[in-house]
């Protein structure tokens, strides 16, 4: 309760929670593949009666070869193709339907459908730039390799994200709100998602594209 705590809208007050990120190198301790690694953290406070320590849970980790890592990594991106492929299918679906002018009970389907889409475009980004995150720290691939992934696909995404299917979403929320959807915003969200569809299947195809790259180049 902000009234029982005077510290809870006092904006000097010390933080109570933080979230801290290390990055270290494991290759110069002589780990091997197989080998189990655990990591712990260890926090201590600077108390007036006496330093305090603290522990966290202990993460264990399983040591793989570059090879093997790289081939989890790429079945996790090809899986996440897969469903972005299935939003992909869903955007096109909707374009269908918006070329008929729909009814009233039609217009908030199309509105849940869109939302659907657009989690599933942002949940694929944030899983690809993991795995990104994850190449990088490793050294898996080449720097030409992890560009193209980051330049062709995940920053379309965002920008997909984060632009037109806003724009989308804001006009097939005016065709819901219409009581009898009218021909001049059933245009104007067709032509939006004709052109998010249109979109997608690039970043689809941009996909497929970097897949074959990267075999190509293992292969090499």
């Amino acid at each position: 309760d902000d009234e029982k705590d005077p510290k809870a809208n006092d904006k000097n007050a010390p933080p109570t929670e933080t979230d801290l990120n290390y990055t270290f190198s494991l290759r110069d301790r002589g780990l091997l593949p197989g080998n189990a690694l655990k990591l712990r953290a260890l926090a201590k406070d600077d108390c007036i009666l006496g330093v305090h320590t603290g522990y966290s849970r202990s993460v264990a980790l399983q040591v793989v070869s570059p090879e093997e890592l790289f081939y989890e990594i790429l079945m996790r991106q090809r899986d996440q193709r897969a469903k972005f492929a299935v939003a992909v299918k869903s955007a096109k679906t909707q374009a269908e339907m918006l070329a008929e002018l729909p009814t009233a009970e039609d217009a908030p389907g199309l509105v849940r459908t869109q939302q659907v889409v657009t989690r599933q475009v942002w949940q694929v980004a944030n899983q690809l730039d993991a795995t990104l995150q994850e190449m990088t720290l490793n050294d898996l691939g080449t720097p030409q390799t992890r560009d193209l992934l980051s330049t062709n696909v995940i920053t379309p995404l965002r920008t997909l994200h984060d632009d037109l299917l806003v724009r989308l979403r804001g006009a097939l929320d005016t065709l819901a709100a219409d009581k009898t959807p009218t021909e001049e915003h059933r245009a104007e969200a067709q032509a939006l998602q004709d052109e998010a569809a249109t979109a997608m299947q690039r970043v689809l195809d941009q996909m497929s594209q970097w897949e074959s790259f990267v075999d190509v180049t293992n292969q090499l």
